[in-house]
C-alpha cells in the first residue's frame, strides 16, 4: 500500500484541503470571500469573491487609500496564497488571474477572481 500511496503523491493531484488551508485567510475573513476550487484537464482553479466596495462619484483622499489599502491586501493574500500553493506541488507552471461577474442565482453580479494553476503536460 505505501508503494501505491507514493505513486498517487507522484501524481500532479490537486489536494483540494491543501489548497482551502493555503487560502485560509479567505476563508476566515469577516468578509467572507467564498472560495471554490475546480479542476479540469487543462489547469486547477481556485475562484474568490472580490471585496465589495463603496463607490462615489467621487472619494476624499482618505477614502480613496482605505479603498486601495483593502484591495492591495487582497491581491496581497492571493499572491502568497499562489506562492504556497505552487511550493507544494513544485509548480514552475502558468498560473493566470481573470477576472468574471458571476451570473450564478446566488452570486448574481458579484465578481470575483479566478486564479488558474495550469497543468504541466510531461
Amino acid at each position: 500500500m505505501k508503494y501505491l500511496k507514493r505513486i498517487n503523491e507522484n501524481l500532479n493531484v490537486f489536494d483540494e484541503e491543501f489548497v482551502k488551508e493555503c487560502f485560509i485567510e479567505f476563508y476566515d475573513d469577516e468578509k467572507i470571500y467564498e472560495p471554490e476550487i475546480y479542476s479540469n484537464d487543462d489547469y486547477d482553479s481556485v475562484l474568490i469573491n472580490i471585496p465589495e466596495l463603496e463607490t462615489h462619484d467621487e472619494y476624499n483622499v482618505e477614502d480613496f487609500v482605505n479603498m486601495s489599502n483593502d484591495l492591495y491586501e487582497f491581491y496581497h493574500n492571493i499572491r502568497n496564497s499562489i506562492t504556497k500553493v505552487k511550493m507544494k506541488y513544485n509548480c514552475d507552471g502558468d498560473v493566470k488571474m481573470s477576472y468574471q461577474l458571476n451570473t450564478s442565482v446566488k452570486s448574481l453580479g458579484k465578481r470575483y477572481v479566478e486564479i488558474k494553476f495550469y497543468k504541466l503536460i510531461n
